[in-house]
């Protein structure tokens, strides 16, 4: 069983959407086949503000290199 992500585009505005469903390959004589077993949902994504801010607010130091 995989997961796929699919992208799906909206006509109206054109903004595109993505989402996950769990797939179950199966061979035939054309070749591979996904058969959808589940939908997992929308997939939302997050832009990442910053690392510099998250470890000075939560006061944590970048861990020391060691030599060997």
């Amino acid at each position: 069983m995989y997961i796929r992500k699919k992208a799906i585009k909206n006509k109206k505005t054109g903004t595109i959407y993505h989402y996950a469903y769990a797939v179950e390959n199966t061979w035939k004589k054309k070749g591979a086949r996904q058969k959808v077993k589940h939908y997992l949902g929308k997939i939302h994504s997050f832009q990442l503000f910053s690392q510099i801010e998250f470890f000075a607010h939560y006061q944590i130091e970048e861990p020391k290199k060691e030599e060997w």
